[in-house]
């Protein structure tokens, strides 16, 4: 596993970082370079690619240079998301983005090649949602593991973020799993924003 991929996964609650390992090593045994390109993403990028294809391209890229995204063209100033910050599941460490790598280590983000619908064959089949099943934007890239919560975040979510960080989302998330089998909670995303990879950031995220 590359270094980025772990470092991502490590900001994830943990029973999502199992999830994830569990995805990569599924994929590495078939040949395939998976890697995660995005995990816990902080309200201000969630905001920034929000305002994409809803504000003008120079408060659109305002938003992406405050999070060390890189700029984008008028034609790349489309709506990429439907969540709003605090609508996504990004935000609470609960989901992951990922791309397969080619030989020349690449990403590939081309969701029409067979690969990456054997990437969502087996996320789902280790119990993660699958971004292609959402009904508005298909969102390939991504998966998600939210517990007792659905599909996206409700308000109990964000009250629960605002009392008490990610760990109290997770918490919840996670209360049903037997006390002996549930992991001890990581901490809270860190201060500064991660450095982006341009070459890591798809089209289109949730």
């Amino acid at each position: 596993m590359d270094l980025h991929t772990e470092t991502r996964i490590s900001e994830l609650a943990p029973p999502v970082q199992d999830k994830a390992r569990r995805l990569i090593h599924a994929a590495n045994l078939k040949g395939i370079d998976l890697r995660v390109t995005q995990a816990l993403r902080s309200w201000n990028m969630q905001a920034a690619l929000y305002a994409q294809g809803r504000e003008d391209l120079y408060d659109v890229n305002e938003r992406r240079a405050a999070v060390r995204l890189a700029p984008i063209d008028p034609e790349e100033n489309r709506e990429v998301t439907k969540a709003a910050p605090g609508h996504g599941w990004h935000e609470f460490g609960l989901a992951f983005d990922v791309c397969p790598f080619d030989q020349t280590g690449q990403p590939d983000w081309n969701e029409k090649h067979p690969v990456w619908e054997a990437v969502q064959t087996m996320g789902e089949a280790i119990g993660l949602k699958a971004g292609c099943t959402f009904r508005t934007i298909k969102d390939g890239p991504h998966f998600q593991f939210t517990g007792r919560f659905g599909d996206s975040p409700d308000d109990e979510v964000r009250q629960l973020y605002q009392s008490g960080g990610t760990i109290a989302v997770w918490e919840e998330a996670f209360a049903q799993q037997p006390r002996e089998a549930r992991p001890a909670p990581e901490p809270t995303a860190p201060a500064a924003e991660p450095m982006a990879d341009p070459s890591e950031i798809p089209e289109a995220t949730s």
